[in-house]
């Protein structure tokens, strides 16, 4: 039988700053509408303020076609290790995971050559049919890519 608990990580490597690449995770989310347009079509604060641990958003984006919302609640940031933690605690991700949270981590490393995004997804399905959240990850990474992008101009 399989396991309805999962993991996916993928890691990405950026030219840009890491300390720019993680101020917009952590503290300037809204920024992704100006990386990825297509994308990204809105991202509202529903409560508490911008770049604070607990604040709520919510997010309308673009996966395979279709217009999804998600709202997603700020669950860590660690300035110290330069990691934000989300949490989907609405949206059309919910009708195929109990749980679904995604940890960003901006870095380099330890021979100070590379500079790298990681992102992390945790997830329990609802049911043994539900997929694996590839798309969600596709979205992260579009995320990464338009931020280096626009921060390497």
């Amino acid at each position: 039988m399989a396991s309805l608990i999962g993991k996916l990580v993928t890691k990405t490597k950026v030219k840009s700053s890491p300390n720019a690449i993680y101020d917009i995770y952590a503290h300037k989310p809204y920024e992704l509408i100006s990386v990825a347009p297509d994308v990204f079509q809105s991202l509202d604060l529903l409560d508490g303020l911008w770049g604070v641990f607990g604040c709520v958003f919510s997010l309308t984006y673009v996966d395979g076609g279709k217009i999804r919302t998600m709202n997603v609640k700020v669950a860590a940031i660690d300035d110290a290790n330069k990691t934000v933690t989300y949490m989907i605690i609405a949206g059309d991700l919910l009708s195929l995971y109990t749980t679904l949270s995604a940890t960003v981590q901006v870095g380099t490393d330890p021979d100070g050559m590379m500079n790298f995004v990681t992102w992390t997804l945790d997830y329990v399905k609802l049911l043994p049919t539900s997929p694996d959240p590839i798309s969600l990850m596709n979205l992260a990474i579009t995320g990464v890519e338009g931020i280096d992008a626009k921060l390497a101009n």
